[in-house]
């Protein structure tokens, strides 16, 4: 019988190679994986890291899969949406995203000026 762990009790994963915004469906994917734990364990049972993912994946579903067929979003739209999403997890779960897009497009950087 294989026993089944929460994503907390995995702690830290491996480093990832950061290539551009594959964290958004990464982190879905560990939301689905959250919502059957949540339907075995409850809600409760969670830590309050898998809660934030789990935040996320409901409101990435909601507010960017879920597009309305009336909803005309531009690209600049999108994006702007999605970074907001993003924003809604901790930095440093950012590991995917480089450091460079994270300060220019988070936000809480974005109309920072980086004085050198």
């Amino acid at each position: 019988m294989t026993r089944r762990v929460s994503l907390a009790e995995l702690g830290s994963q491996p480093p990832i190679p950061k290539r551009g915004f594959t964290t958004k469906s990464t982190k879905g994917t560990e939301g689905k994986d959250l919502r059957g734990l949540v339907a075995i364990v409850g809600k409760d049972a969670l830590s309050d890291r898998d809660k934030k993912f789990l935040e996320f994946a409901d409101m990435f579903e909601d507010r960017f899969v879920r597009q309305g067929m009336d909803e005309n979003r531009d690209i600049e739209t999108t994006l702007e949406l999605g970074w907001d999403l993003l924003s809604a997890l901790p930095e440093a779960q950012l590991t995917r995203i480089d450091d460079k897009y994270i300060q220019k497009y988070h936000p809480a950087h974005k109309g920072k000026e980086k004085k050198e």
